[in-house]
């Protein structure tokens, strides 16, 4: 896995953006950002249909907000990768999971447009806004398709 630093390719301008100083802002404002995005992420989890077990990619999970959440739904048993390609906002989505005590989220750093996932290793991908800064969509879900175990619902 290749850090978001030394990413390159169609996505090296975000790398490069999510890494710099203008991201502090986002970590700044965690708290606040967290309320105002609650009622997305509610109804995004109620459209998800999420159960204890699943193994969820949580993609673009910014400061972890929606992976803290999506750890404590599939509970123990299951898992949540969080990826992003910010490592300011994965740094503190670590601590946030490692304050709440979630053992069960595993944090990666890389492109998930061009990230070599395991195949069929998550039964749901949930996004979100992570979703809607890839270069190329078509080819980032195609990508990611390959790491689900189910077929593709659109929601």
């Amino acid at each position: 896995m290749a850090p978001a630093s030394t990413i390159s390719g169609e996505n090296a301008g975000q790398a490069v953006y999510w890494a710099s100083r203008a991201v502090q802002k986002w970590v700044d404002h965690q708290q606040k950002l967290d309320q105002l995005f609650t009622g997305v992420t509610e109804v995004l989890f109620e459209a998800a249909n999420l159960a204890p077990r699943q193994r969820v990619l949580d993609l673009g999970c910014g400061t972890g907000a929606t992976t803290l959440a999506l750890a404590e739904k599939v509970g123990p048993g299951g898992e949540v990768v969080a990826l992003d390609i910010s490592a300011p906002l994965l740094e503190m989505a670590q601590e946030r999971a490692a304050a709440a005590g979630l053992g069960n989220i595993r944090f990666v750093e890389a492109d998930a447009q061009t990230f070599t996932f395991e195949s069929g290793s998550f039964d749901l991908i949930i996004s979100r806004f992570g979703a809607m800064f890839f270069s190329d969509p078509v080819a980032a879900f195609q990508n990611m398709r390959s790491a689900l175990d189910l077929e593709v619902h659109c929601i």
